[in-house]
């Protein structure tokens, strides 16, 4: 559980952290490590690590950064949602195989996310379908996916180092 409240506190600092971005037409072309650290979060820790880090984090980066909470906190169990289908599976970081599986699950992760937050806007909370794709679908995969293939093998990378130099050296 420790580990789930770290990754929360990592969450929303590297998200309070102002990335720079560049819109083309409906597409938002930057990185999103704060997602990617959701999924290796999960990935090395597990499918409840990586939820309790995403939805916690997400929800205390909207009351720091926004001064509010949604009434209905669906945004920030889609976060959660990333790290759940992440930990899922089973990964041996030091492989490179098993780090494209990490960086296919993590976008599996990730497109359920947002379908399903899709799906909520447009049938239960009845929004038109041009704003929810056009400022929420298609900017947040534009820059998720790219972020996630990419990104979440770098953090497991990253902890297989760490594991291996500092960890495993002193048991």
């Amino acid at each position: 559980m420790s580990a789930a409240v770290v990754g929360a506190i990592l969450y929303v600092a590297i998200s309070m952290v102002e990335m720079p971005y560049q819109v083309v037409f409906l597409f938002k072309l930057e990185w999103l490590p704060a997602l990617a650290l959701i999924a290796g979060l999960g990935a090395i820790r597990g499918s409840a690590a990586g939820f309790f880090a995403g939805y916690a984090g997400s929800l205390a980066h909207g009351m720091i950064a926004y001064g509010h909470v949604a009434p209905w906190t669906l945004p920030s169990a889609a976060i959660g949602a990333i790290g759940l289908v992440t930990g899922a599976a089973e990964y041996d970081f030091s492989s490179s195989m098993s780090r494209v599986k990490l960086s296919l699950v993590a976008l599996t992760g990730l497109m359920f996310a947002v379908l399903l937050t899709t799906a909520v806007d447009l049938f239960v909370y009845e929004t038109s379908a041009i704003a929810v794709l056009g400022f929420y679908t298609v900017p947040t995969l534009s820059a998720g996916i790219p972020s996630v293939t990419v990104l979440t093998p770098l953090v497991a990378g990253v902890w297989q180092v760490a594991y291996d130099r500092w960890y495993a050296a002193h048991l």
